[in-house]
């Protein structure tokens, strides 16, 4: 998978979920404004296993999200199931800008690349939706696969194209929607 992490708790995602603090205005009014909500959408993408692994898809929904002021629409992997398959056999991500893998409590996250085709940049997020660490993962060639590990606490984990994450603030901030 592309991401195998330590734990694999299940998630109620039905409700829309904005992570991130409240601001104060530039103008140092000290009134404050809530980032933006997002809505999601009811799609779902396939993702084709290698031909190895049998003729086999699995579907999944479709969020978006915002790092850093920037908009991304990812697939999302809330259940273990999804988390498991990540983007494991996947040689493009089509019109999507990568996966958010989301845990129901914090931990040490740890992830992977067996199986996984393309190299990908991983920011891992905490509780308060606040940057941990950014890695880029390459795909695994032999076992044992490296694991890519966020290095503190966290509950979010992004995955994009490799490269994209090169330039992400340090106190880069996850907006999640559904």
């Amino acid at each position: 998978m592309s991401a195998c992490a330590t734990a694999e708790p299940t998630v109620d995602v039905s409700s829309t979920t904005v992570l991130a603090p409240d601001s104060t205005t530039a103008d140092g009014s000290g009134a404050t404004t809530r980032l933006p909500e997002i809505t999601s959408t009811t799609e779902s993408i396939t993702t084709e296993l290698p031909v190895d692994r049998g003729d086999v898809s699995v579907a999944f929904p479709i969020t978006s999200i915002v790092i850093a002021g920037v908009p991304y629409v990812v697939a999302l992997a809330a259940d273990p199931d999804l988390r498991a398959q990540g983007l494991m056999g996947v040689t493009s991500l089509g019109d999507l800008d990568g996966m958010l893998f989301e845990f129901p409590e914090e931990s040490e996250l740890s992830f992977w690349m067996k199986d996984t085709l393309i190299s990908l940049d991983i920011a891992f997020f905490d509780e308060e939706a606040s940057l941990v660490s950014v890695q880029t993962m390459t795909p695994c060639t032999s076992d044992p696969c490296e694991l890519y590990g966020s290095g503190e606490p966290a509950r979010y984990a992004v995955e994009v194209p490799a490269g994209l994450f090169d330039n992400l603030p340090s106190d880069a901030m996850l907006i999640v929607g559904r």
